[in-house]
């Protein structure tokens, strides 16, 4: 994507111009709103000839609707894009409420759902324009979405058995051991397999879910060895956590609309992976410096789309 002329008013287009992405490798969840609201900037500067496409991005602008609304029944859809029946759950809202409740009672993956049951309901409806068209887009739509949530279902399972794991390890410790690492694993549990935000969390971070329950295993297995090592650890995250949940609280919904905040908070799981486990390796290079400097990016953007 470049730039033609300047592009004002339009910060999910402009982040993607800065940062040298197409439409095709943009940074959101696909069919979120800030995934519909990047393509109808696209749309507009492409129209006006403030931007210049790549052919693909160009084939995709002219033969979908994307970014576009249309009436269905008396609400407002948006166009060419699958909406989830009002009728059922979200598929990963339902791993996501399995998964909180496995934890919370140390349930093992066995006795839970099983992956074909997760799947096992009619996920998502595509507005028709005929009965045949109806028909294909259910077909098209079952071979597309059945993969994708089978391959995450299977991720989030893999998680979840380590996660179960680590609640085992913890409950071994006395109430008075290791009170501040304790509190920091059950959160970061809870902020990982949370419901609501599992939903929002974007395919490639889910993909590093098993990495980052292994990681919070083996910092609770090596806990009785590390002395006040895991104290100082934990004294380099909450700066950093504290700036997110500050950003959340003043600015609601702000990692589904910034990416950059997105990104600094996936950084933190990496950052996690650094201190707790460097064996495991990180997926992106990270250090206190990198994450300052991320976040200068974030209030900058806050700076520029204030609520």
């Amino acid at each position: 994507m470049i730039k033609l002329k300047e592009v004002v008013g339009l910060p999910s287009l402009q982040y993607h111009i800065d940062n040298g992405l197409s439409l095709h490798e943009n940074v959101y969840r696909y069919s979120s709103e800030a995934f519909i609201q990047l393509f109808a900037e696209a749309r507009q500067a492409w129209k006006d000839g403030n931007i210049q496409l790549n052919e693909e991005d160009e084939k995709l602008l002219e033969t979908t609707d994307i970014g576009e609304y249309g009436d269905y029944n008396g609400m407002r859809v948006p166009l060419d894009l699958p909406m989830v029946s009002p009728d059922n759950k979200n598929a990963l809202f339902e791993i996501g409420c399995m998964i909180d409740e496995m934890i919370e009672n140390e349930d093992t993956i066995d006795e839970a759902m099983s992956i074909d049951e997760m799947i096992d309901y009619e996920l998502i409806k595509e507005l028709p324009r005929s009965q045949a068209q109806f028909e294909q887009v259910q077909r098209d739509v079952s071979a597309r979405w059945v993969p994708h949530v089978l391959e995450v279902g299977n991720h989030l399972t893999q998680a979840v058995k380590v996660a179960s794991e680590v609640r085992s390890l913890l409950a071994r410790f006395g109430p008075a051991e290791y009170p501040n690492s304790k509190a920091d694993m059950n959160q970061q549990l809870r902020q990982l397999f949370d419901p609501e935000r599992l939903i929002e969390t974007p395919v490639e971070w889910l993909t590093y879910f098993p990495r980052y329950l292994k990681a919070v295993l083996s910092r609770a297995e090596r806990l009785p060895a590390q002395g006040g090592k895991d104290d100082k650890s934990i004294a380099m995250l909450v700066a950093q956590l504290e700036r997110l949940n500050r950003a959340r609280e003043d600015y609601p919904g702000i990692e589904a609309l910034c990416p950059q905040a997105l990104r600094f908070r996936w950084m933190l799981e990496e950052f996690r992976v650094s201190l707790f486990a460097q064996q495991l390796g990180t997926k992106l290079p990270v250090s206190v410096k990198r994450l300052d400097q991320q976040w200068q990016s974030v209030e900058t953007w806050m700076i520029e789309n204030p609520r």
